[in-house]
């Protein structure tokens, strides 16, 4: 899993347990991302959620609604685009999940 604003912040973690939480934020603190995981059988199943709240895309920019997301497929898209709307703050998740 990678998680990323783009330029200013990048962070890569191996999902090898079978679940888990990863935590990233900007720098002060004033946006925060929190995944977690559930590996079952085939399939990665996450929860997405933010502090202050956002906006949850694809990647190829279809809206799936604002955090928290509960059980999200992460066969269905390989990353997640979460736009914070106040302070302006954008985080891009990257899921990519081989069984």
């Amino acid at each position: 899993m990678r998680a990323s604003t783009g330029e200013r912040f990048s962070k890569r973690v191996r999902l090898n347990q079978r679940r888990g939480h990863v935590e990233v934020g900007d720098g002060d603190g004033t946006f925060r991302v929190f995944v977690d995981f559930h590996r079952d059988g085939d399939s990665l199943l996450i929860d997405l959620d933010s502090r202050p709240w956002s906006l949850v895309q694809t990647q190829k920019g279809i809206g799936l609604g604002r955090t928290p997301m509960r059980g999200v497929d992460a066969r269905e898209s390989p990353g997640f685009r979460l736009v914070c709307p106040s302070p302006k703050s954008e985080w891009l998740v990257e899921v990519r999940y081989v069984p």
